[in-house]
């Protein structure tokens, strides 16, 4: 299982900063994080490009 700083170190290299309240709330979805990235890695054309994205709990549906 990855731990909590390892998935920050992970989501930091990739260029991606979630808040550390919401860390934990990812650690279940962990597996499915780093394939989502793997598949994004895969598909973009220049890295030095890429812009970086950061987590917005807010954004999404409603519940």
């Amino acid at each position: 299982m990855i731990t909590e700083r390892e998935l920050s170190f992970i989501l930091l290299r990739a260029g991606v900063t979630v808040p550390e309240e919401y860390l934990l709330d990812l650690l279940p979805h962990a597996q499915a994080v780093l394939q989502n990235l793997d598949r994004l890695n895969d598909t973009t054309v220049n890295s030095s490009e890429e812009p970086a994205v950061v987590f917005d709990p807010t954004a999404g549906p409603k519940l």
